[in-house]
């Protein structure tokens, strides 16, 4: 299985890569020179396991060690997944064992043994104060490696979040369980906020009521001290070169929606979503469009939609920085960055009522029709003497 691993870290590596990813990992110190770079990554892994081999001590261990560091220098190869702990007594966990890298090593095994009874593999470092764990849960044979069967956690000590990557259906409730324990929490709820960029993820998170227009005072870009010189974090613009003659007959429009998309997403650089997806159950109102479909007033019109980019909230204001779409935005599109989540659900007002008042006119026929049970009143209550 540590050959498998192995082979798994280098074939996900760039060969540039690999020699500090090796030296961040401590366990082959002058070996290292010995594997020759410039191969194919085949030879690379053969000389690796080779290299290793010749040191004893090679275990499920180490080698996840090795692999949890591949993931920090790759993290937007996962997909992450946002969950918020829940405390009844604290707005956040305070258990100092939590920053200690090996204590909460050692609690995370003993709470991933209770559940799982094969052996498994835990991994915890942490890199630039944040701690990054790795759980291997094995479900195939023994001696066979199996990515889909290793977890990666993110953790920010002194936060009510924790970022996990995916995970197989099967294990969820048990892998919930554990965290729950290990972190203290009464509950851990999905924020339904996901991505790959875990810092954008978690600043979506935590800074909800400091985006947009407010993004300049928590980064200080609007104090008056005379001695505070920090560059503004501006978003940047695609320049293109434009004719001297040329000129822009609504100059005037133009600075006016960039004025109001400056006060609805702010003038600094959006945080990196790649997904927006909306679940929506309204009222069908292409009618005039659209005529052969039929409309129900009653029922409503129930889509998917989704936005996909490298930047989707870059990509919502470029589209109304362009003139492509009307302004002003709708509300569900102008807070994209203070919901704190990407998967939303949209639904008339109208519709859910109805919905309501047929669910309660259904029950109330129900209970029409349900034959009313013999009651009689009691005066006294029944006493029984024993002799």
């Amino acid at each position: 299985m540590q050959k498998q691993l192995l082979g798994h870290v280098v074939s996900r590596t760039r060969t540039k890569d690999l020699k500090p990813i090796l030296e961040r990992w401590g366990w082959l110190e002058q070996e290292v020179e010995q594997i020759d770079l410039s191969k194919t990554k085949r030879e690379i892994t053969n000389s690796l396991i080779e290299v290793c081999n010749q040191k004893e001590g090679l275990s499920r261990d180490v080698c996840g060690e090795l692999d949890l560091i591949c993931t920090q220098e790759y993290s937007t190869k996962k997909q992450w997944s946002v969950f918020l702990m829940e405390k009844d007594d604290e707005h956040y966990i305070s258990d100092s064992n939590l920053s200690n890298p090996l204590k909460l090593k050692k609690k995370l095994k003993s709470e991933i043994t209770v559940f799982f009874e094969r052996e498994n593999v835990v991994s915890v470092r942490m890199l630039n104060g944040v701690l990054w764990m790795r759980v291997y849960i094995q479900s195939g044979p023994r001696n066979m490696y199996r990515s889909s069967d290793t977890v990666y956690i993110i953790y920010y000590p002194r936060t009510q979040y924790i970022l996990l990557s995916r995970y197989k259906k099967s294990v969820e409730s048990y892998l919930i369980q554990s965290i729950q324990n290990v972190m203290g929490c009464d509950k851990l709820t999905n924020s339904l906020l996901t991505g790959i960029h875990y810092e954008s993820l978690l600043q979506l998170a935590l800074d909800r009521k400091s985006q947009g227009d407010f993004s300049r005072y928590r980064l200080q870009q609007v104090q008056n001290l005379p001695l505070l010189q920090k560059s503004p974090q501006k978003r940047k613009v695609s320049e293109f070169e434009r004719e001297p003659n040329l000129h822009c007959e609504d100059e005037r429009h133009k600075r006016q929606r960039t004025e109001e998309l400056d006060e609805c997403f702010g003038p600094n650089e959006q945080p990196l979503l790649q997904k927006l997806e909306f679940k929506v159950a309204v009222k069908f109102r292409g009618t005039s469009a659209i005529p052969s479909i039929p409309v129900d007033d009653m029922q409503p019109f129930r889509c998917r939609v989704k936005f996909e980019g490298p930047s989707v909230i870059d990509g919502i204001r470029n589209l109304a920085e362009c003139g492509l779409v009307t302004m002003p935005y709708p509300k569900y599109l102008r807070s994209v960055h203070t919901l704190g989540k990407n998967h939303i659900k949209l639904a008339d007002k109208t519709a859910m009522q109805h919905n309501v008042s047929q669910v309660n006119q259904s029950h109330a026929e129900q209970n029409e029709n349900t034959p009313a049970k013999n009651t009689r009143s009691r005066s006294k209550p029944r006493t029984r003497t024993r002799t």
